[in-house]
């Protein structure tokens, strides 16, 4: 409990400091947690690779390891060297730490900007917490088609957006000098590949999650 409360309070002060890479002085509610993890899945027959986008305090990341199993492979990549140092104690110290009764999957911890994050893994599920709605038109396109490429056939890609400050209504208002052009390419972008969106209204920011398919 105390750790939660000293994590927590980090998180509060990192969003102070710079709430557009936090996206939120809270950390997100079991409520979005549940839903942008929930297509995550072990495989029996072969070893599911994960990659986690914007870790965090690592609030999504301990949902996604309990579905994992021992030849799992979970890739972090948080670019904030505060929060690394809470999710390499929390999740890559106890993965290595367990000898022959492992049972958790493997984790790798990236402390990196995941648009400098240079991989020719491939996966079956990309988990992105970034704050899409303080991305500039230039960073969103450039994030999306690198994850979408790093998906497997079949492989399931989901983030979310804050509801009342959407992302695309924010990004219409900045290019209208540009048409209607970049709201459409991005429109139809996600619109081929959407699986399954929810909304979450039990957040302190309530949110819209989107599951892509590829």
């Amino acid at each position: 409990m105390i750790n939660k409360l000293q994590n927590n309070k980090l998180f509060f002060l990192e969003g102070i400091k710079n709430i557009k890479q936090t996206g939120s002085f809270i950390p997100s509610s079991s409520f979005l947690c549940d839903g942008i993890t929930k297509f995550v899945n072990s495989n029996c027959k072969s070893p599911v690779n994960v990659l986690e986008v914007g870790s965090g305090i690592g609030t999504f990341t301990g949902k996604i390891i309990k579905k994992l199993n021992s030849n799992d492979v979970i890739d972090l990549v948080e670019i904030n060297a505060n929060f690394c140092n809470i999710l390499h104690e929390k999740f890559v110290l106890s993965s290595a730490g367990q000898g022959e009764n492992k049972k958790k999957p493997n984790v790798n911890l990236i402390n990196s900007d995941i648009l400098s994050y240079e991989t020719s893994k491939q996966y079956d599920y990309i988990v992105c917490s970034i704050p899409i709605n303080n991305l500039s038109y230039k960073d969103f396109k450039e994030l999306f088609l690198k994850l979408g490429s790093k998906c497997l056939t079949g492989g399931i890609f989901s983030f979310y957006e804050y509801i009342g400050t959407s992302f695309l209504m924010k990004l219409l208002r900045l290019h209208k000098d540009k048409g209607n052009s970049h709201r459409e390419q991005i429109k139809k972008w996600i619109q081929s590949h959407l699986y399954e969106k929810e909304f979450v209204y039990l957040n302190i920011t309530p949110a819209k999650i989107c599951h892509l398919k590829f």
